[in-house]
């Protein structure tokens, strides 16, 4: 599948526009180059998917309301879906983002998966954006470098590498 740069176009609630994947696959990687300033930062926006953030350089400020992480180089960060959230650099950053419906980990709003652990990780107050760690770092990059490269079973690979992310939130 195609890595794209991320572009921003949110309604008057701030809620992005864009989908990320598709109905069959609904996942999309991005890969942007940041820079200081107003045009420069990620603006403050809400969408239904999941979104995971690791930093490859640089440095970047997550924001959610009353929450703000710093990001350096080879962080990694999760946001909960109808999350308002946005960025901010100093200088430059480099960073990779995945985006995903749930549906994609859970496999349907009526199996185990989505009644045990991705509703009520997703309907958690107290996750709104968090930090993570080296082993769901490592999962991201797995599921990233599947996206980006594609090939038979490439979705296997993404799903799996982002099921153990989201039980590590889960278990948190």
């Amino acid at each position: 599948m195609e890595i794209k740069a991320c572009v921003f176009d949110v309604d008057h609630a701030r809620r992005e526009l864009q989908d990320h994947g598709t109905p069959e696959f609904p996942c999309a990687g991005y890969e942007t180059l940041y820079t200081a300033g107003p045009d420069g930062d990620i603006r403050w926006h809400w969408h239904e998917d999941l979104e995971l953030w690791h930093v490859l350089e640089g440095q970047i400020e997550l924001r959610a309301p009353g929450r703000v992480l710093t990001l350096r180089a080879g962080d990694c960060a999760a946001v909960n879906r109808n999350v308002l959230h946005a960025g901010d650099t100093k200088s430059r950053c480099r960073l990779r983002s995945l985006a995903f419906n749930a549906t994609l980990v859970s496999g349907g709003a009526d199996t185990v998966f989505a009644r045990r652990y991705l509703r009520p990780l997703t309907a958690c107050a107290a996750f709104d954006a968090c930090t993570l760690g080296a082993e769901e770092r490592q999962a991201f990059e797995e599921a990233f470098s599947a996206l980006s490269t594609g090939g038979e079973g490439f979705a296997f690979t993404v799903r799996e590498a982002l099921s153990r992310v989201c039980l590590a939130l889960f278990e948190r």
